[in-house]
């Protein structure tokens, strides 16, 4: 009997466990919406050389939600030819590393979102215009 009350107690303590656990991050609790590369556009001014990243669905700046881990970029001539790569630290640009003429891609971006932690890498992705 009492091997029997002790199986029990322990299958109720993993039951309740079991449902006591938090399965994931609801919306309203800071997860992000962007689940996906295809849901984020990068924006680049090269006036300023400041980057953006937008909600694809919305078209609203989501910038300040994420902190920047990685970004390399590859620039490329204005005929099209390899003209080198750059890593910067913030969503910027130094004015005086790309010219106007020069095309930028990213080469690897890596980010996190500050509310859940959750991280994002893209590669090999164009600039939307």
């Amino acid at each position: 009997m009492r091997l029997l009350t002790s199986v029990f107690a322990l299958i109720l303590l993993m039951s309740c466990s079991v449902f006591g656990q938090n399965l994931g991050i609801a919306p309203s609790m800071g997860a992000p919406r962007i689940t996906e590369a295809k849901d984020i556009i990068i924006k680049l001014n090269k006036e300023t050389g400041k980057i953006e990243l937008f909600d694809a669905k919305d078209n609203q700046s989501i910038t300040q939600q994420y902190q920047l881990d990685l970004l390399e970029l590859e620039i490329f001539d204005s005929n099209g030819e390899y003209a080198g790569s750059l890593e910067v630290k913030d969503f910027s640009i130094p004015r005086n590393e790309v010219d106007k003429t020069e095309k930028v891609k990213v080469a690897n971006m890596r980010f996190i979102h500050t509310a859940s932690g959750e991280q994002m890498t893209l590669s090999n992705v164009d600039f939307a215009r």
